[in-house]
This record gives structure tokens, C-alpha cells and sequence, in this order.
């Protein structure tokens, strides 16, 4: 009868006190997930070590709602992390996140690109890039991949004619083609820069 009380009031207000449960179950560490992840719901500052029970939906609910955002800051699971910085959330933090992902997110949130557009990471500075930030760095960049997302975006393109890249070359003779063929001008980004194509007006 116990048990069976016990499993309805997981779904219902209808609560045990946590006390009678853990006494049952002798230890915490026993008591169903079910258990575990409302104890964190209902008590989340007493109960934070169970945020890890919580299923992903349920952290993405919650951040939604913004609530216990500072228990999904450190997140085992990168995705959840990466949401939060989509939603706006700790973006200074999570622009030092060890995932690529995340730090991707943050500059998808416009967030210090001054400071991305140097980071370490190519992936980084091809999003920032693809944001229409820093061209006039990211033309020059290291990697082909980044410089190929400046030229996507119609930046500067008798720079990129003139590239010893055969494959940057090419890209930039038959975007011009597309350019003059679509009838398309260019126009000044938020940021200041002449391009062709803007992630925010697609």
C-alpha cells in the first residue's frame, strides 16, 4: 500500500513528506528517480546534486521558464548548455564552454564577437563570420573554411578573385556570376559591412 501511495503522489500533489519516503527507502541515494527529480523540483537549493536526474526536457522547460538557471550553467550534457546560451543565459560564461557548440550559440546571441572573432577555435570564427562580424579580420584567416564563409556573404569579393586558393578563386568568380545573373546588390550589414547576403534578413 505504501509503495503504491508512493508511486501516485510521484504524479500528483499529493505528497509524502521526504523524511517518511527516505526512512523507507534508508538512504537518499535509494529513493526512485521519480523521487529524486521531485525532490529537486520542490526543493531545488536543498536537492541540487539531483538536477542530474532531471530528464533534458525537463531542464529545457525550466530554462524556458527561467528557473534554476544556475544549476544548468555546469550541465554534464553540452546540449543543455547550448540552450542555454541560445536563450540569452550566462553568455559570458558559456563563451569559455570547452564545446564549440556552445560557444557558437553565444555568438548567435551577438555576444563580445570583438573578442570571438580572434578565438581559437575555426568553427568559432566561421559562425562569427557567417554573423557578418569581422570581415575585414576573417578574409585573411587562417582557414579556407572561414575564408569561404566571408565570401559566401559577398564580402570583398575582388579579394577573393585574386586568392592563390584555386577553390576560393573559383567560389568567388561564380558567386559574382550569380550575383550579376540574380540582378543582386549589395547593402551595408549591421555591422558596417558591404556584402550581398545577411544571416538576419535570410
Amino acid at each position: 500500500d505504501f509503495l503504491d501511495k508512493a508511486d501516485n503522489s510521484f504524479e500528483t500533489d499529493d505528497w509524502f513528506d521526504y523524511d517518511t519516503m527516505v526512512d523507507f527507502y534508508e538512504t537518499v541515494g535509494n529513493c526512485p528517480m521519480k523521487f529524486k527529480q521531485r525532490m529537486f523540483k520542490e526543493q531545488p537549493e536543498k536537492y541540487s546534486e539531483f538536477i542530474i536526474y532531471l530528464y533534458d526536457y525537463d531542464k529545457k522547460e525550466f530554462i524556458d521558464e527561467g528557473k534554476f538557471l544556475e544549476y544548468f550553467l555546469n550541465d554534464e550534457n553540452p546540449d543543455i548548455r547550448e540552450y542555454l546560451a541560445e536563450k540569452g543565459h550566462f553568455l559570458d560564461e558559456l563563451m569559455a564552454d570547452p564545446f564549440v557548440s556552445v560557444i557558437c550559440a553565444v555568438v548567435r546571441q551577438n555576444h563580445k564577437l570583438d573578442e570571438l572573432v580572434y578565438s581559437g577555435y575555426t568553427s568559432v570564427r566561421r559562425e562569427v563570420a557567417r554573423m557578418g562580424y569581422g570581415l575585414d579580420i576573417l578574409k585573411r584567416d587562417a582557414h579556407l573554411e572561414v575564408k569561404l564563409q566571408v565570401c559566401e556573404l559577398g564580402y570583398d569579393l575582388n579579394y577573393f578573385l585574386y586568392s592563390e586558393d584555386n577553390y576560393l578563386r573559383k567560389n568567388a568568380e561564380f558567386l559574382q556570376k550569380r550575383f550579376e545573373r540574380e540582378n543582386l546588390k549589395p547593402f551595408i550589414n549591421d555591422f558596417g559591412f558591404e556584402v550581398y547576403y545577411d544571416v538576419f534578413k535570410l
